[in-house]
């Protein structure tokens, strides 16, 4: 009589309806030691203002003991001409220390 091998477990699925595909636009809030960069932070989130929120296809995540988080945005309610001139905007308004603006890259909350 053959012995029973244990039925492998399937993984769950992803919580985010955007998980199967990379996000137009991560913005990483990282920290050595004493919370993230507050004032890049607010700098995103004035960015944020300015634009509908639906539009961005926007997820977040935290991943650190500090307030380590990435900002995910899918921008699939803009033009590409909306979605270029948010992209730039980010990246010439949101910067600091171990702050990190990647394209097309997986949001943190997603990774293993």
């Amino acid at each position: 009589m053959p012995s029973a091998t244990p039925t492998a477990v399937a993984p769950s699925a992803p919580t985010s309806p955007h998980a199967k595909r990379p996000y137009r636009l991560v913005v990483s809030f990282g920290s050595e030691c004493c919370g993230t960069d507050r004032v890049a932070r607010r700098k995103l989130e004035g960015l944020l203002g300015r634009y509908p929120h639906e539009a961005l296809g926007h997820d977040s995540g935290s991943w650190g003991k500090e307030g380590e988080r990435d900002d995910c945005f899918t921008l699939d309610g803009l033009s590409p001409s909306e979605r270029t001139h948010f992209v730039s905007e980010v990246r010439a308004e949101v910067v600091g220390k171990l702050v990190v603006v990647e394209e097309n890259a997986a949001c943190r909350n997603e990774r293993p």
